[in-house]
């Protein structure tokens, strides 16, 4: 079969327009069928054109994890009389006990090697048809060849590929979900056909496509079926980040656990990626983007010390666009903790790394502001400036 080429949609891996199909059905080899693992659920096939019909005009697990065990942080007994209560709670932060954890990663997909048969020839014609509608822009007519051919040969790569592609040209965003599931069923054949570059890549297309749908339960429950079919700890650790960064979309504390124990599977499979099979190793260790969140909940959870050691850590590597909410959150914890000299450092970080002023930056001059007011030695004309920057930039005083 020969082999496509994908690209995401932000430079990394998109699906490209559906090669010849006919030539690619044509080169399948002949092989004695086996039964694929029982995991692999392949789209529901129409019996008539007029089932089929419903079927593309129709619009459509829990995460199993093991319980992350936390030792409860423990407070400074002997208090002197005379810090007032706001300090007290500074003290109390600067005495935590980093968090200790168990996680227990679930098992990533390994479905059962598996060779086919030959497409029937009655289906190739399907294909012709299929291939022909693709280049007139006709897609539900080139999504219901696609589904015949799939009838008869449900394992048939390009013919899912070649669904999921036509499905995604037509389909409204409330089908969005049912796409990104359509784009996932190429993903599981790929991998029980050993073919895991072509399944990674398709699986970042399903992830990417997910990302448009509208926010609410029906996207977590596509991110935990994408999950499900990670096959490598380097997957499963970017799978599980953006489970996590669903859940805390609105940074609420009723789903700060959940967001929370996602972010440290993510994390966990970094870890689990970084020793190869060859004994050496690979990156760094430790899921960078999942970390600048697990420090953002530590400092709403008033845990400054905590956020500094998961923002430290964070900031060894390159974070991109992340970079500034690191040091902006990093600049926060070290004021809790009265390292006024480290924050204004890390404020100071933050502007020379946001090159592009966004909401984030009025922030940033408002806080770095507050801080040299509080600092001794320091300009007052330097601080009016950051203050004039950030009201111009419109930080809302009862903006924290």
């Amino acid at each position: 079969m020969e082999e496509r080429m994908l690209e995401d949609v932000s430079g990394d891996t998109k699906v490209e327009e559906i090669v010849d199909t006919t030539t690619q059905a044509a080169t399948i080899e002949t092989a004695t069928a086996t039964t694929l693992d029982e995991t692999i659920e392949p789209i529901q096939l129409a019996e008539t054109d007029t089932d089929i019909e419903t079927q593309m005009d129709s619009s459509s697990e829990e995460l199993e994890t093991e319980e992350i065990i936390v030792v409860d942080e423990k407070g400074q007994d002997d208090v002197d009389e005379r810090i007032s209560e706001s300090e007290q709670v500074v003290k109390d932060s600067l005495e935590e006990e980093e968090e200790v954890e168990e996680v227990v990663l679930p098992a990533l997909y390994a479905p059962t090697p598996t060779e086919y048969g030959e497409v029937p020839a009655a289906s190739m014609s399907y294909m012709k048809m299929a291939d022909a509608y693709m280049k007139k822009d006709n897609y539900k007519s080139a999504a219901k060849q696609f589904l015949k051919v799939l009838k008869k040969a449900p394992h048939h790569i390009p013919a899912i590929l070649g669904y999921a592609s036509s499905f995604e040209r037509y389909a409204s965003n409330k089908q969005l979900g049912e796409v990104a599931i359509a784009y996932s069923n190429v993903t599981q054949y790929a991998i029980a056909q050993e073919n895991p570059r072509f399944a990674q890549a398709v699986l970042n297309r399903a992830l990417s496509v997910s990302k448009d749908m509208m926010e609410g339960g029906t996207r977590m429950d596509v991110l935990q079926h994408l999950a499900s079919l990670s096959f490598t700890n380097e997957i499963a650790s970017d799978m599980y980040y953006e489970i996590g960064s669903e859940l805390w979309k609105e940074k609420k504390s009723a789903t700060a656990v959940d967001a929370k124990k996602s972010f440290k599977m993510a994390n966990a499979f970094a870890f689990a990626a970084k020793d190869t099979e060859d004994g050496s190793e690979s990156g760094s260790g430790f899921h960078a983007q999942s970390l600048v969140i697990l420090g953002e909940i530590a400092l709403s959870e008033n845990k400054p010390k905590l956020a500094l050691s998961h923002l430290e850590k964070a900031l060894t590597v390159d974070l991109g666009d992340l970079s500034v909410d690191a040091l902006y959150n990093s600049a926060r914890a070290k004021e809790a903790v009265n390292d006024l000299n480290g924050a204004i450092e890390m404020y100071k970080r933050a502007l020379s790394s946001n090159l592009t002023p966004t909401a984030a930056t009025a922030n940033v001059h408002y806080h770095l502001a507050m801080a040299m007011q509080s600092a001794p030695d320091m300009e007052s004309a330097e601080i009016e400036q950051h203050m004039e920057l950030a009201l111009n930039m419109g930080f809302e005083l009862t903006v924290s």
